[in-house]
């Protein structure tokens, strides 16, 4: 049992020499620092001595703390923004830790049935294409939005009133992960919403959860892979079963699953025409990989040197041809709409490529993205680019978020957060207030906004 010290950025002590069984959830520890400081859980991010973020569902032996480990609790600027990519509305957690809600009202965008249960408590918000479901600080979930798709959670409402660690979603199903390593699930059983087949599998054992947009994976503690919803979208592994041993990371595109394996190595399977097969860069995928990424209909797969090897529909960014040169080497991160994709390179640059007209072509921005970049997001056919000055640039399909000319002037400074869902952009600035862009429908337009997040 290691002996764990939280410090503020600072230096200063929160908690000192607190004993952590090494399968205890990091959630306990970020309480009671959380507690000791006098702030909600929903403002506080525990980073490693490296400076990684330390997920509250992990646990001291999976990160591999050793005894005297000191974790530094960062504390967030109020207001943070949660929506999912194929989502129709925004949800933003405030300081307090209640919710608020916009966008499109019959999928997520009105909330005032669970008002009461969203006013205080809330540690964050996960979403499918027409509902969300928040995660509250005692380890319960609150859902709302479109009934069929997961609004509704009434059939497992007693197995998700505790416990609940983290809730990620496909397009129409919610899966819940439990302190005790089970899942829960629902929503449209075809998108994964029903789990019976494999519950015996997700009793126990489950340390992460990946959901694309027909079906989950679960992710075990011993490097096994659970799935289910669409087989034909990855809900059925049995065909490469055997392989999906020893796996650290799972992600997915829109019907498809790719396994990265602690030698390196990637496995795939679901829809071939959403990068399920492979073959063509089989041998390239043996060994060396670090991080695997996914568009809607293909994945990229980052290596040890920074090199990017790509693979799927080749109108989704499958083929990086046209690019090959400039993803070599110094690639750190990739994202992706529906259809293209986006590389950040460790001087600070990004490389795009895939349909150009739903995010693939940045020349219009080139001069933008050559230096300063940090973190990328993305609508469906859009991106934004969050850069070291606080400013935010943005291409691909105009009315969908990639053009952010009407609100230029906020996004040229003090940005802190930017989120994207189906069409449209959110973005936290230093002050806490949220500036918003893209299709007014799903709360890009920036009157739709809250009144006290817009100011």
């Amino acid at each position: 049992m290691p002996t764990v010290s939280v410090v503020l950025p600072s230096g200063k002590g929160v908690l000192t020499n607190t004993f952590l069984d090494v399968d205890a959830h990091f959630k306990q520890l970020a309480l009671a620092a959380a507690k000791k400081i006098g702030i909600a859980l929903a403002q506080c991010v525990l980073l490693s001595n490296t400076g990684e973020r330390i997920e509250f569902s992990s646990t001291p032996s999976r990160e591999g703390l050793v005894d005297g480990s000191v974790l530094t609790i960062l504390l967030t600027r109020g207001t943070r923004v949660f929506a999912s990519r194929d989502g129709h509305a925004f949800a933003a957690v405030t300081r307090e830790g209640s919710v608020v809600t916009w966008g499109d009202d019959a999928y997520g965008g009105e909330s005032d049935e669970v008002e009461d249960e969203l006013a205080d408590g809330v540690d964050y918000v996960a979403g499918t294409s027409h509902a969300f479901a928040a995660v509250k600080e005692n380890g319960s979930v609150v859902t709302w939005g479109h009934a069929q798709r997961g609004g509704d959670s009434d059939e497992v409402k007693h197995q998700i009133e505790t416990g609940v660690l983290r809730v990620v979603g496909s397009k129409r199903a919610f899966a819940a992960l439990k302190e005790d390593g089970s899942v829960v699930t629902w929503g449209d059983s075809e998108y994964g919403g029903n789990s019976d087949e494999v519950k015996d599998k997700v009793a126990d054992g489950v340390h992460q959860l990946v959901a694309n947009g027909h079906a989950f994976a679960a992710l075990k503690e011993d490097g096994s892979v659970v799935t289910w919803g669409c087989e034909v979208s990855g809900g059925n592994s049995q065909e490469i079963e055997a392989q999906l041993v020893t796996v650290c990371q799972v992600v997915g595109t829109d019907r498809a699953f790719a396994a990265l394996k602690e030698d390196g190595s990637v496995v795939t399977w679901g829809s071939e025409d959403h990068g399920g097969n492979s073959d063509d860069v089989k041998f390239e995928l043996t060994e060396d990989v670090v991080k695997v990424f996914g568009s809607g209909g293909a994945f990229a797969a980052v290596t040890h040197d920074g090199a990017v090897i790509t693979w799927g529909d080749v109108d989704s960014g499958g083929n990086s041809n046209e690019v090959w040169a400039e993803l070599e080497s110094g690639v750190v991160r990739v994202v992706g709409t529906m259809t293209a994709f986006a590389a950040i390179k460790e001087d600070g640059s990004v490389v795009t490529w895939g349909d150009g007209f739903r995010g693939g072509d940045s020349s219009a921005v080139q001069d933008e993205l050559a230096a300063g970049v940090v973190d990328v997001v993305a609508t469906q056919v859009a991106f934004a680019a969050s850069k070291d000055d606080g400013s935010v640039v943005t291409w691909g399909s105009g009315f969908y978020g990639g053009n952010s000319d009407e609100v230029e002037d906020e996004l040229s400074k003090g940005v802190v957060d930017v989120v994207g869902n189906t069409g449209a952009f959110a973005a936290v600035k230093e002050d806490g207030s949220v500036v918003t862009w893209g299709d007014g429908r799903y709360g890009g337009d920036t009157t739709s906004v809250p009144m006290h997040l817009s100011q």
